[in-house]
Protein backbone atom coordinates (compact mmCIF):
# COMPACT_ATOMS: atom_id res chain seq x y z
CA UNK A 1 0.00 0.00 0.00
CA UNK A 2 2.89 2.20 -0.07
CA UNK A 3 2.59 3.14 -3.44
CA UNK A 4 -1.25 3.27 -3.07
CA UNK A 5 -3.21 6.47 -4.68
CA UNK A 6 -4.92 8.76 -1.65
CA UNK A 7 -8.19 9.37 -1.66
CA UNK A 8 -9.97 12.23 -0.08
CA UNK A 9 -12.89 10.27 1.52
CA UNK A 10 -13.10 7.43 3.88
CA UNK A 11 -15.99 5.87 2.38
CA UNK A 12 -18.24 6.09 -1.02
CA UNK A 13 -21.30 8.15 0.03
CA UNK A 14 -24.09 5.79 0.51
CA UNK A 15 -22.02 2.81 1.02
CA UNK A 16 -23.79 0.44 3.33
CA UNK A 17 -21.95 -3.01 4.31
CA UNK A 18 -23.49 -6.22 5.45
CA UNK A 19 -22.61 -9.78 7.31
CA UNK A 20 -24.95 -11.30 4.39
CA UNK A 21 -23.23 -10.35 1.52
CA UNK A 22 -22.17 -11.82 -1.96
CA UNK A 23 -18.84 -11.24 -1.38
CA UNK A 24 -16.10 -13.92 -1.38
CA UNK A 25 -14.50 -14.52 2.54
CA UNK A 26 -11.18 -12.60 2.82
CA UNK A 27 -8.47 -13.82 5.52
CA UNK A 28 -10.07 -13.04 8.78
CA UNK A 29 -6.13 -12.65 10.55
CA UNK A 30 -5.15 -9.94 8.15
CA UNK A 31 -8.64 -7.95 8.39
CA UNK A 32 -8.49 -7.98 12.39
CA UNK A 33 -4.38 -7.00 12.07
CA UNK A 34 -5.50 -3.70 9.76
CA UNK A 35 -8.80 -3.02 11.02
CA UNK A 36 -6.81 -3.51 14.69
CA UNK A 37 -3.88 -1.08 13.65
CA UNK A 38 -6.74 1.59 12.12
CA UNK A 39 -8.56 1.53 15.90
CA UNK A 40 -5.11 2.51 17.66
CA UNK A 41 -5.06 5.41 15.24
CA UNK A 42 -8.23 6.72 16.11
CA UNK A 43 -6.78 8.33 19.45
CA UNK A 44 -5.51 10.76 16.63
CA UNK A 45 -7.29 11.09 13.90
CA UNK A 46 -11.03 11.11 15.14
CA UNK A 47 -11.51 11.99 11.36
CA UNK A 48 -11.59 8.33 10.81
CA UNK A 49 -13.61 6.89 13.67
CA UNK A 50 -16.79 6.51 11.86
CA UNK A 51 -15.42 4.15 9.31
CA UNK A 52 -13.18 2.02 11.72
CA UNK A 53 -16.08 1.73 13.92
CA UNK A 54 -18.30 0.51 10.94
CA UNK A 55 -15.17 -2.09 9.92
CA UNK A 56 -14.76 -3.35 13.32
CA UNK A 57 -18.03 -4.87 13.16
CA UNK A 58 -17.00 -7.66 10.78
CA UNK A 59 -14.19 -9.40 12.28
CA UNK A 60 -16.28 -12.13 12.52
CA UNK A 61 -17.50 -11.98 9.45
CA UNK A 62 -15.10 -9.94 6.93
CA UNK A 63 -15.35 -10.19 3.05
CA UNK A 64 -13.92 -8.70 -0.13
CA UNK A 65 -16.18 -5.33 0.13
CA UNK A 66 -15.00 -4.96 3.90
CA UNK A 67 -11.03 -5.53 3.16
CA UNK A 68 -11.39 -3.08 0.40
CA UNK A 69 -13.03 -0.06 2.43
CA UNK A 70 -10.36 -1.06 4.97
CA UNK A 71 -7.64 -0.04 1.97
CA UNK A 72 -9.47 2.67 1.34
CA UNK A 73 -8.90 3.78 4.61
CA UNK A 74 -5.43 3.47 4.50
CA UNK A 75 -5.08 4.88 1.02
CA UNK A 76 -6.80 7.96 3.11
CA UNK A 77 -4.50 8.05 5.73
CA UNK A 78 -2.07 7.69 2.80
CA UNK A 79 -3.04 11.54 1.87
CA UNK A 80 -3.61 12.68 5.55
CA UNK A 81 0.17 11.61 7.30
CA UNK A 82 0.58 14.95 8.45
CA UNK A 83 -3.42 15.41 9.84
CA UNK A 84 -3.68 15.46 13.54
CA UNK A 85 -6.04 16.64 16.09
CA UNK A 86 -5.23 20.19 17.26
CA UNK A 87 -6.11 21.52 20.78
CA UNK A 88 -6.22 25.51 20.66
CA UNK A 89 -6.21 27.35 24.06
CA UNK A 90 -9.51 28.74 24.62
CA UNK A 91 -10.27 31.35 27.72
CA UNK A 92 -13.48 29.72 28.88
CA UNK A 93 -14.06 25.89 28.75
CA UNK A 94 -17.32 25.07 27.03
CA UNK A 95 -18.61 21.23 26.98
CA UNK A 96 -21.05 21.04 23.86
CA UNK A 97 -22.13 17.63 23.18
CA UNK A 98 -23.28 16.32 20.08
CA UNK A 99 -25.99 13.86 18.95
CA UNK A 100 -27.14 12.44 15.72
CA UNK A 101 -29.65 9.62 15.02
CA UNK A 102 -29.13 6.85 12.69
CA UNK A 103 -31.87 5.54 11.13
CA UNK A 104 -31.52 2.41 8.95
CA UNK A 105 -27.50 3.32 9.39
CA UNK A 106 -27.14 -0.74 10.04
CA UNK A 107 -28.19 -2.82 6.52
CA UNK A 108 -28.09 -6.07 8.94
CA UNK A 109 -29.75 -4.54 12.02
CA UNK A 110 -32.68 -2.78 10.71
CA UNK A 111 -33.87 -6.20 9.50
CA UNK A 112 -34.85 -7.57 13.15
CA UNK A 113 -36.07 -5.70 16.48
CA UNK A 114 -33.26 -5.77 19.22
CA UNK A 115 -34.37 -8.42 21.41
CA UNK A 116 -34.03 -7.42 25.19
CA UNK A 117 -34.48 -9.93 27.58
CA UNK A 118 -35.87 -9.24 31.03
CA UNK A 119 -36.45 -12.09 33.74
CA UNK A 120 -39.32 -10.36 35.18
CA UNK A 121 -42.46 -10.72 33.93
CA UNK A 122 -43.75 -7.53 35.32
CA UNK A 123 -41.33 -5.33 33.99
CA UNK A 124 -42.44 -6.92 30.28
CA UNK A 125 -45.80 -6.73 31.13
CA UNK A 126 -45.41 -3.09 32.41
CA UNK A 127 -43.37 -2.43 29.02
CA UNK A 128 -46.30 -3.17 27.12
CA UNK A 129 -48.72 -1.80 28.56
CA UNK A 130 -48.20 2.00 28.98
CA UNK A 131 -50.74 3.29 31.44
CA UNK A 132 -48.53 4.72 34.00
CA UNK A 133 -50.81 4.00 36.98
CA UNK A 134 -49.89 3.69 41.06
CA UNK A 135 -47.15 1.04 41.19
CA UNK A 136 -45.30 2.69 38.25
CA UNK A 137 -45.39 6.55 38.69
CA UNK A 138 -41.89 5.97 39.75
CA UNK A 139 -40.99 5.05 36.13
CA UNK A 140 -42.43 8.63 35.17
CA UNK A 141 -39.45 9.99 37.04
CA UNK A 142 -36.96 7.83 34.77
CA UNK A 143 -38.17 8.23 31.41
CA UNK A 144 -38.30 12.38 32.03
CA UNK A 145 -35.15 12.38 33.47
CA UNK A 146 -33.36 14.67 30.50
CA UNK A 147 -36.38 17.00 31.02
CA UNK A 148 -35.97 17.50 34.35
CA UNK A 149 -32.00 17.46 33.89
CA UNK A 150 -33.02 20.58 31.41
CA UNK A 151 -35.94 22.23 34.15
CA UNK A 152 -32.99 22.23 36.71
CA UNK A 153 -30.18 23.96 34.00
CA UNK A 154 -28.26 21.61 34.21
CA UNK A 155 -27.95 20.36 30.50
CA UNK A 156 -29.44 23.03 27.82
CA UNK A 157 -30.83 21.25 25.34
CA UNK A 158 -30.34 23.35 21.84
CA UNK A 159 -32.03 22.20 18.00
CA UNK A 160 -28.92 21.66 15.82
CA UNK A 161 -29.44 21.72 12.14
CA UNK A 162 -28.08 19.43 9.68
CA UNK A 163 -25.32 22.11 7.88
CA UNK A 164 -23.54 22.74 12.15
CA UNK A 165 -24.54 19.20 13.32
CA UNK A 166 -20.24 17.90 14.19
CA UNK A 167 -21.87 14.63 14.66
CA UNK A 168 -22.56 13.44 11.33
CA UNK A 169 -18.52 12.81 10.43
CA UNK A 170 -18.21 10.38 13.38
CA UNK A 171 -22.15 8.68 12.14
CA UNK A 172 -22.31 8.56 8.13
CA UNK A 173 -20.58 8.99 5.52
CA UNK A 174 -20.58 12.11 3.65
CA UNK A 175 -19.69 13.89 0.66
CA UNK A 176 -15.91 15.23 -0.02
CA UNK A 177 -16.65 19.11 1.38
CA UNK A 178 -18.89 18.35 4.16
CA UNK A 179 -16.17 15.89 5.21
CA UNK A 180 -13.68 18.59 4.54
CA UNK A 181 -15.64 20.93 6.83
CA UNK A 182 -16.25 18.67 10.12
CA UNK A 183 -13.06 17.18 9.92
CA UNK A 184 -11.86 21.30 10.45
CA UNK A 185 -14.55 21.62 13.30
CA UNK A 186 -13.75 18.80 15.33
CA UNK A 187 -10.05 20.22 15.09
CA UNK A 188 -8.02 17.71 12.65
CA UNK A 189 -5.63 20.00 10.91
CA UNK A 190 -2.75 19.55 8.81
CA UNK A 191 0.38 20.07 10.98
CA UNK A 192 3.29 20.27 9.07
CA UNK A 193 3.74 23.12 6.89
CA UNK A 194 1.07 23.71 3.99
CA UNK A 195 3.00 22.36 1.12
CA UNK A 196 3.58 18.96 2.79
CA UNK A 197 -0.30 18.76 2.84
Amino acid sequence: MSKCKPTSTLVALGEKFSSTSEHDRVDEKRYKSLIGCLLYLIATRSDILYVVSLLSRFMHCCNVAHFKAAKRVLRYVKGTLGYGVKFERAEELKLVGYSDSDWAGSVDDMKKATKIKVNNQSAVAIAKNPLFHGKTKHFKIKYHFVREAELSKEINLVHCCSEVQLADILTKPLATTRFEYLKKKIGVYCLVAKEEC
